[in-house]
């Protein structure tokens, strides 16, 4: 549809440039107008304000504008053209609804893809976890948000890499591993054991380490020791734990990522980017950087911003000339034309600076930088216990949901009696993806059991549902030999406007880096095509009736795509 659009505004300007001709208008340099779609389906598939925009230089009031552009006016595949106030509003004909239908059928799951960012480089940056530290909900949040803004990206032409920046030396590893010295330390090692409890000892460890370190000098001073042992990376028991406990936390970040159906392709390290960092800083000491008190600082207070240490008084780099070296590693491991940091909404102010200070040293990495932030998950109606800390663990907040969500299915008279594992996985991440992404970047969200569970209201499984339900029907349909050709009904009106909107959906969502606009609206579509069902009689032996199964199929693979973008698996069967 988005010839006719063209079509619209090529017409238009036509018709103005007609009445200056004829001097029924002044002459004036045509401003800019967009022909956009309505808020509502019944206004019209596309509509103008040009009774407004227009006002000030014809000098009538915008009715009088637009009652005139609209007369004797004519354009292909619109067939109803309707001058509302300042607004002129065009319906679309049947027969460029119906091929509409058909493109969606036909491209299947290739249907709104764009070209917004072909031929672009982008490299996005998330999961990024404290090694050693298990993978908790706030991982998982964010897992979700830097694998729906891959796939948008992807959607829209993009050659997309991704990539984990994980601590893996820092203080609380040390503290984890003085606590896995004191301990059965062969747990680690122990090949009858499965990663999760190998996992489970760790974050015990990390949590009893930092108690420990807090409480007693002397194990305050033994943890610092092992601290500089890792650093210095020396032959010694705590540096072996250190290696081992290293590869399992990555281990079980590939597995856990995996699960989620997310891949990290690079990983660098913080242990990588701390040296480079430093240099870089110091280079810059006294143009852009300052001594302070021994240390080494960014007075961004100077610009609104915080003030900030980049290397301490002990001359080591801190996370801000770390991230400072994960620049100048990211640009020249990967060269980006875009590199895009997903992070908890938290480090905003942090991220304002670092970028600031980057921005002095290479222009370049700061205008290619683009940092996305994240609320925090809480959970109502439901109860995660959290057995290491205060974070529930995120493959225990999936057993829990999965458990509902089974408990759920076996009591539905809709869903079948043999359900299998992978599927009420499938729904459990489904629901806690899609609580995260409907709510707007950086606001907290609330995953509300009763609401985010439900097969019936605004949730990833009423979504996964509504997937199912068309690929029933379609099945149903071949079964019965029905002719499935695309053709169109005025009932369809609503569904046949919202499919048609999809691919704009997804172009803005990967603009405004805004998953939330895709969830939404999935949701709008899900809701008009189910009360279609509730209305209407899908499968039947007549022409019409095949059309409606042509639409339940188009609808099947939008709801498809737009799961899929938001990292959301759809289910053939529930």
């Amino acid at each position: 549809m988005q010839d006719t659009k063209q079509a619209i505004k090529e017409v238009l300007i036509q018709k103005i440039k007609s009445l200056q001709k004829t001097g029924e208008w002044p002459d004036f340099e045509l401003p800019t107008f967009v022909v956009e779609r309505p808020k509502e389906y019944n206004h019209g598939d596309y509509t103008v304000n040009l009774g407004f925009t227009l006002a000030k230089y014809v000098q009538k009031k915008p009715a009088e504008i637009t009652d005139l552009l609209v007369q004797n006016l004519s354009i292909m595949h619109v067939k109803e053209i309707a001058a509302v106030g300042g607004y002129i509003n065009f319906v679309c004909s049947d027969k460029i609804r119906v091929k509409e239908m058909r493109t969606v059928c036909k491209e299947a799951e290739n249907y709104g893809n764009h070209k917004t960012h072909k031929g672009k480089k982008i490299l996005v940056e998330h999961t990024s976890p404290n090694l050693f530290k298990p993978f908790h909900i706030g991982h998982l949040v964010n897992n979700t948000v830097g694998e729906s803004i891959v796939r948008l990206m992807k959607k829209t032409g993009g050659t997309v890499e991704t990539m984990s920046y994980p601590s893996d030396m820092s203080l609380g590893i040390a503290k984890a591993v003085w606590a896995i010295l004191g301990s059965k330390k062969q747990i680690l090692e122990d090949e009858s054991l499965d990663i999760y409890k190998k996992i489970q000892f760790l974050g015990e460890c990390y949590v009893k380490g930092t108690r420990s370190y807090d409480a007693d000098d002397e194990v305050k001073k033994k943890i610092r020791e092992i601290n500089h042992e890792i650093y210095a990376g020396e032959k010694t028991d705590a540096v072996r734990a250190y290696l081992i406990g290293k590869e399992l936390s990555l281990s079980y970040l590939k597995e856990m990522t995996h699960r989620l159906d997310s891949k990290i392709d690079h990983f660098i390290f913080e242990s990588a980017a701390g040296n480079i960092g430093q240099e870089i800083v110091k280079k810059h000491t006294n143009t852009i950087f300052n001594q302070s008190d021994g240390a080494i600082i960014y007075n961004g207070e100077k610009e609104g911003l915080h003030t900030r240490v980049f290397v301490n008084a002990q001359g080591l780099p801190t996370y801000e000339a770390k991230d400072i070296g994960l620049l100048a590693l990211k640009f020249t491991q990967h060269n980006p034309d875009m590199s895009v940091i997903v992070t908890d909404a938290e480090q905003a102010e942090y991220y304002k600076v670092v970028l600031a200070a980057a921005a002095k040293i290479e222009a370049f990495w700061s205008q290619k930088t683009q940092h996305i932030t994240h609320g925090r998950l809480q959970f109502a109606g439901i109860k995660i216990s959290s057995r290491l800390g205060n974070v529930p663990l995120a493959e225990d907040v999936i057993e829990k949901i999965a458990n509902g969500i089974h408990k759920k299915m076996r009591e539905s008279k809709k869903t079948q009696e043999n359900i299998p594992q992978n599927t009420i996985d499938a729904i459990a991440i489904g629901a806690l993806k899609f609580a995260v992404l409907k709510v707007s970047l950086g606001k907290n969200i609330v995953f509300d059991a009763k609401e985010s569970l439900s097969f019936e209201g605004d949730s990833g499984p009423y979504l996964q549902y509504t997937h199912a339900r068309t690929q029933s029907i379609i099945v149903k349909a071949q079964n019965m030999g029905l002719d499935i050709v695309p053709g169109y009904e005025e009932d369809m009106q609503e569904i046949f406007f919202l499919i048609s909107l999809f691919p704009e959906t997804i172009t803005k969502a990967t603009n405004d880096c805004a998953p939330h606009l895709v969830a939404n609206y999935l949701l709008e579509l899900a809701h008009a095509y189910n009360t279609f069902y509730a209305n209407k009689k899908i499968l039947g032996s007549s022409e019409k009736h095949g059309a409606r199964v042509a639409m339940t199929e188009a609808v099947g693979h939008v709801v498809k795509n737009g799961l899929h973008v938001l990292g959301i698996s759809a289910p053939q069967k529930m």
